[in-house]
């Protein structure tokens, strides 16, 4: 394969959806209470929070960069994205 490290193959891009549902759903867990994280018998859901959220538009970020350099360089055109819940 000749593919540049650049370069965002849509396998990539569709398991970064599937995990940023799987998240996504675990921000919403945390949120409703649901689901806690304690460390020393603190709560420390909302850092988690906070983190996931960061984390998870660091690596959109990351996606959609790829996927304009891999249009840019080869004329490519991705599939639209599926709508993302927001954050």
């Amino acid at each position: 394969m000749n593919r540049k490290p650049d370069q965002c193959p849509d396998r990539i891009v569709q398991r970064w959806r599937d995990l940023r549902g799987m998240l996504i759903q675990q921000l919403d867990m945390f949120a409703t209470g649901a689901l806690t994280l304690k460390s020393n018998g603190l709560n420390i859901a909302p850092a988690a929070i906070s983190d996931l959220r960061r984390s998870i538009l660091v690596f959109d970020a990351l996606i959609s960069r790829g996927q304009a350099d891999q249009r840019q360089v080869s004329g490519y055109i991705a599939p639209s994205p599926s709508a993302r819940p927001s954050l």
